[in-house]
């Protein structure tokens, strides 16, 4: 039986609502997600500091918010394409980094003119379509020996799908030169790759419009684009590796899953 399609939440189908930070930690609790409209970054940046510590980065100003926007140079250095107009594929954020960022929020200060739509992919489905159609390339996935990372200057095996001793799996899912695979991985990676592009979400975020993931669940990305884009981003640091806000939780996927074949038998042949 081949696993095509999956009946699941789904966060653009409704309009954004104003930013409430109790209503962000319940959805990001439930679904990893949270969409919103915000009247000023200020009050985005308290209700996140609440939720983990923000991170420094070295393009982030004083308020640790990095912009991304195109800053027109033709040569962009490992890591850099986010200040170009380019397309990103969806990744994960700092994926080498330990314990993983918990949080990436997204704040959309002015859409593109053409093109820039932001793209977003639950990496849980694409966890749980690997493991029922290619268990195999899953293994493989999951081997630290077959995949590594880079972050800043330093390398590290580190495998795409980590599973936590409480059932949680942390997804680190990049298509860049930030991830290299041996030999034994390309297959895995070449349908890993495939499935995050039937799974993605593109959607046009409006201006004064953000969201808020969870960087070890959902991968984000966006479209090439022509004009001005600016977005502000925002890293929310994990507290420790059993953070319970990192990655999903798997333990409770059975009885759900058997629901879910029932409702998709129309789909799946």
């Amino acid at each position: 039986m081949e696993f095509r399609q999956e009946v699941k939440f789904d966060p653009f189908s409704e309009k954004a609502e104003k930013f409430d930070a109790q209503a962000m930690k319940e959805d990001l609790k439930a679904n990893g997600i949270y969409r919103f409209e915000f009247d000023s970054t200020s009050e985005v940046e308290d209700g996140l500091s609440r939720m983990g510590q923000l991170v420094n980065h070295p393009d982030s100003d004083g308020r640790l918010a990095t912009q991304l926007e195109a800053t027109g140079k033709r040569d962009y250095g490992r890591g850099q394409r986010g200040f170009s107009n380019c397309s990103l594929p969806p990744h994960t954020d700092q994926a080498l980094r330990s314990p993983p960022l918990a949080y990436l929020a997204l704040l959309c200060i002015q859409p593109a003119q053409v093109g820039g739509e932001s793209l977003f992919v639950d990496s849980k489905l694409v966890y749980r379509r690997l493991s029922i159609e290619y268990p195999k390339f899953l293994e493989v996935l999951s081997n630290p020996e077959i995949i590594a990372h880079r972050f800043e200057d330093q390398f590290s095996s580190v495998p795409v799908f980590t599973a936590l001793e409480d059932d949680r799996i942390i997804a680190r899912v990049r298509f860049d030169e930030l991830c290299y695979s041996s030999i034994a991985g390309i297959d895995a990676i070449q349908k890993l790759r495939e499935i995050v592009e039937e799974y993605t979400v593109r959607i046009s975020v409006k201006q004064n419009q953000g969201f808020v993931v969870s960087n070890s669940r959902w991968l984000h990305g966006r479209s090439d684009f022509v004009g001005e884009r600016k977005y502000l981003r925002y890293l929310v640091a994990a507290n420790n590796q059993n953070d319970p806000n990192l990655g999903f939780s798997i333990s409770n996927d059975s009885n759900r899953d058997i629901a879910v074949k029932e409702q998709i038998a129309e789909i799946v042949r």
